[in-house]
């Protein structure tokens, strides 16, 4: 079977943890905005905005409740079902000038919307809500049922020619009523359409039926959520940039993801214990919460887990597997008391929340392996072909079997009574902790000053800066790139290293580090007196680019030139819609022990950080407690012994311009953040976090 219908590309990838040395790291995080925190639409609102299909008005100002005209109802369609096709116009009040021109066209050749018996299109008349349901019913190719609206106090006001269509919406739960009643002629918001567009999209992507749904060759992209809700239901060569629901439909059946990508969250409610197979197929956070516990998830072929965080238990194993397979598991406080958690595999962390829980690991390793002081009453059992190289007991462990824990410590190691090196059940006496070898010789932050962003706004593939109403001492620190439908863009330093980052919603910032190198050497920026007059100034720097975007078009490869001087010049080989130089100044942290303080002075308060930069030797990763959740984060280092942490992400603050949070707003929400650092044998120490 071939899927119902392709929806196509979004223009939001992934968040760009921003302003970063030489490596990047990304996440995705829901912006905030004034007038759609708390609306009664606000998860579909964030959805839109952060997916680029919402455009606001600046400052964060999206105007939910404002009506909608024909026009952008059109819009709207075509952004959330990517529509290219286009028909002729030849409507008096919709000229080629216009900004709907394009979208009028596309609307027509997709059969969703007409003109008018006069021969008018009325682009800018305020549409309503049974002209926006007839406009959906079209797109869905349903059968008309004007039997289902008979409940509803207002059924006789639906006009004729729309009753048989949003009956058939009511019936799908794409249209739902406000107290019992329709309101047909009601003038629609800019949030119902978005609500009642999204369910439709969603409602294309529901497989209640046995089948392979996908293409045999080539890559489709799904911009909203996938629900499966049957056994025997295949998806193959599939990006899905929404969600994917495995629900309790599937029972105890099979589901297969082969050759599947999921970037946003997974949720495994159904399935049995021979169940979920995943094979060449990426995910980035998997949601399991079966109700009986027994489900089986399997990674086979180039398969790669980000995380996966348990709310019941299951079976997770690795077979056959050539990727990375599953990497991180939490088992959190959600599983039921007794439940049964079998690990199979080879797995890089798992951290226990959840209490007497029994963990069966029958065969493979693990590098880390956490039990939380909440966690008491954890059976952990070890097969003999099963290696624990890093066990941390914070609470008293149960460890039994005849597999190998090569180190042990935490506040309850002793305790808990495990035997190194040897079966893991008996008498061992206790153990010495390791110690952790991992050295951080600089962590430090880039604020800065939004007073002095130098932006060039203009559709263009040259923009020029003049420096001259900077002051001499200001530093330049990052450069903001704009592109519409932009994922990531591909540059090469000097010395041959490529670099990948990323755009999030079409902006991507770049540290100057990172395009001068050496020329930079403190990581502080570069003098605004240098760039103009000194030892800069005249000189161009020349990398070989490439920018890759979200819709799967060919990549455009270009040199990009950056010439310095009193008149800063950027040139590349595509358009960007806009270019920025930020300005600032970077504070390194004073270390005391294993706390690291940043002393900012109040004069910065209304400047923003971007992102923590630790510098390290013999280090692999850090989890990080996020301080206003109660959860933790993984980053790790790159080849260098670099790390940069998103600030808006660790902090859970909003950034709705994807400029960094101000300093102000840091020290008023957050006390510390505390976290442990890794070397490369797994073992820790914990690092505290401060910005006074």
């Amino acid at each position: 079977m071939e899927l119902k219908r392709k929806i196509g590309r979004k223009s939001l990838v992934v968040l760009l943890t921003l302003t970063m040395i030489f490596s990047m790291f990304s996440s995705v995080f829901a912006a905030g905005s004034s007038d759609v925190d708390g609306h009664w639409a606000e998860k579909q609102l964030k959805q839109w905005i952060d997916n680029g299909l919402l455009n606001g008005y600046g400052e964060g100002v999206y105007k939910p409740n404002q009506t909608l005209t024909r026009s952008e109802a059109a819009a709207f369609v075509n952004r959330a079902f990517e529509h290219e096709e286009t028909a002729e116009v030849n409507f008096p009040d919709v000229e080629l000038s216009d900004w709907f021109y394009n979208d009028v066209s596309k609307a027509l050749a997709a059969g969703f919307m007409t003109g008018y018996e006069d021969g008018t299109f009325k682009p800018d008349q305020n549409i309503t809500r049974q002209e926006l349901a007839v406009m959906i019913f079209r797109l869905l190719d349903l059968e008309v049922k004007p039997e289902a609206v008979d409940s509803f106090d207002d059924a006789a006001s639906i006009g004729e020619w729309a009753k048989g269509e949003i009956g058939a919406l009511v019936d799908l739960g794409i249209v739902s009523g406000y107290n019992n009643k329709i309101q047909p002629e009601g003038l629609s918001t800019r949030a119902e359409a978005i609500v009642m567009i999204q369910r439709a999209t969603e409602y294309l992507y529901t497989f209640s039926e046995a089948g392979t749904y996908g293409p045999e060759e080539g890559i489709d992209t799904i911009l909203s959520n996938v629900t499966v809700t049957a056994t025997g239901v295949t998806l193959q060569n599939l990006v899905i940039e929404g969600d994917l629901l495995l629900t309790e439909g599937i029972g105890e059946g099979d589901v297969y993801l082969n050759n599947v990508t999921v970037k946003g969250t997974t949720i495994i409610s159904g399935g049995g214990e021979n169940s979920i197979h995943l094979t060449d197929t990426v995910l980035v956070t998997v949601i399991v919460d079966k109700k009986n516990g027994k489900v089986r998830i399997v990674a086979e072929g180039k398969t790669d887990v980000k995380e996966v965080t348990l709310n019941s238990g299951a079976k997770l194993e690795e077979s056959d597997i050539d990727g990375a397979g599953f990497a991180d598991i939490i088992l959190s406080t959600e599983i039921a008391k007794d439940a049964k958690v079998e690990l199979v595999g080879e797995f890089e962390t798992v951290d226990v929340f959840s209490a007497t829980v029994s963990i069966e690991i029958p065969e493979g390793a693990i590098e880390n392996l956490n039990v939380d002081e909440t966690a008491e009453g954890v059976a952990l059992d070890l097969g003999k072909d099963a290696t624990i190289v890093e066990l941390v007991l914070d609470a008293i462990t149960e460890v039994s079997g005849e597999g190998k824990v090569e180190s042990v410590e935490g506040e309850q190691a002793d305790e808990s009574d495990v035997d190194l090196d040897s079966p893991s059940g008996g008498s061992g006496g206790g153990s010495t902790p390791a110690t952790s070898k991992a050295v951080i010789n600089n962590a430090y932050v880039q604020v800065i000053d939004p007073s002095k962003t130098i932006e060039e706004d203009m559709i263009s593939d040259s923009f020029a800066f003049n420096l001259s109403g900077l002051n001499d001492s200001d530093k330049l620190i990052v450069f903001t790139l704009e592109l519409e439908g932009a994922e990531s863009l591909t540059l090469t330093k000097e010395g041959g290293e490529e670099e990948t980052v990323d755009f999030y919603n079409g902006v991507l910032t770049l540290p100057v580090s990172l395009l001068l190198g050496d020329r930079d050497s403190n990581k502080d920026g570069v003098r605004v007196d240098t760039i103009k007059e000194g030892d800069f100034s005249g000189y161009t720097f020349t990398t070989e680019t490439s920018i890759e975007y979200t819709n799967g078009s060919p990549s455009d490869d270009f040199n990009l030139k950056l010439t310095l001087g009193s008149t800063l010049i950027f040139e590349s080989g595509v358009e960007f819609n806009s270019v920025s130089l930020g300005f600032g100044e970077t504070f390194p942290a004073k270390k005391s022990g294993g706390s690291y303080t940043f002393e900012i002075d109040s004069s910065y308060n209304d400047h923003k950080v971007l992102t923590f930069i630790i510098e390290a030797d013999n280090a692999k990763k850090v989890n990080v407690t996020l301080p206003k959740i109660d959860s933790f984060k993984q980053y790790y280092f790159n080849d260098d012994g670099i790390i940069a942490i998103s600030v808006p992400e660790l902090l859970g603050i909003a950034d709705t311009d994807s400029d960094g949070v101000k300093v102000g707003t840091i020290k008023a929400e957050i006390d510390s953040i505390t976290g442990n650092i890794y070397d490369n044998s797994n073992v820790s120490k914990s690092v505290t976090v401060v910005i006074n």
